[in-house]
């Protein structure tokens, strides 16, 4: 279950309660799962490790963390500029007596849900999804169909937020929505650009708000298959 809330003096986080890999809890043939499915839902399994710099400029500051995540062994890396690596197992849960290593979590979780974000329509068992079609974009004039995502009313450290993914034939995203306690307006918006294949994946690298005071964007992504030392670049 991931919840985004906060933007906190230091960082852009997604809250969450945990990331879990289920059994897919989007009704067959669904169009959320379609979206998971565009995005490599269905190839996920064959991820051994991925890599990858998360970058977010928000009101005139700039973050970045570098990941390794070895996604079978449950091995999380981050990096800070200037910093020494943090590595922990999360495993079921991640161990929590460090508060360093607590903090790193809450990171990689807000920093993988928003490069992965689409295959969280399949795994976060709790959410409530809504589709409506012919809905009128956030950012410019237009219409998509949009995928509404609702987190439960308690539990978690942001409860009862909303995403709203708004959604081409192709089942590609185009833009993002965030509501922060499911309010009529959004708390915050971007496009979805720059989707390149990365391994058996599709990623959206570059997520530019409605002006240049936000943007999230993704470097030095890579992927290692399972059984492979190669890493697979974007294409």
């Amino acid at each position: 279950m991931v919840l985004l809330r906060a933007l906190t003096k230091s960082a852009f986080l997604l809250s969450v309660l945990s990331i879990v890999c289920v059994t897919p809890q989007a009704e067959e043939n669904s169009l959320p799962l379609q979206v998971a499915k565009a995005y490599g839902l269905d190839s996920f399994s064959l991820v051994g490790k991925i890599k990858y710099t998360f970058n977010v400029t928000f009101n005139g500051k700039t973050i970045s963390r570098s990941w390794l995540w070895d996604i079978g062994g449950g091995r999380v890396t981050m990096q800070l500029p200037g910093s020494e690596a943090v590595s922990y197992t999360r495993g079921g849960s991640p161990d929590t007596s460090s508060e360093n290593i607590r903090k790193a979590d809450a990171q990689f979780i807000n920093d993988q849900y928003w490069l992965l974000f689409p295959l969280h329509l399949a795994w976060d068992a709790s959410s409530a999804i809504t589709v409506a079609a012919d809905q009128p974009v956030p950012i410019g004039t237009g219409t998509a169909t949009r995928v509404t995502i609702t987190f439960p009313a308690a539990g978690g450290y942001t409860p009862g937020d909303a995403f709203d993914l708004f959604v081409d034939k192709s089942n590609h995203i185009k833009q993002w929505a965030y509501r922060r306690g499911n309010a009529a307006a959004p708390t915050r918006t971007s496009l979805w650009e720059e989707n390149r294949r990365v391994g058996p994946l599709l990623v959206s690298l570059d997520r530019p708000g409605a002006d240049s005071t936000f943007r999230v964007w993704f470097t030095d992504v890579a992927v290692q298959l399972k059984g492979s030392n190669d890493w697979l670049l974007p294409q």
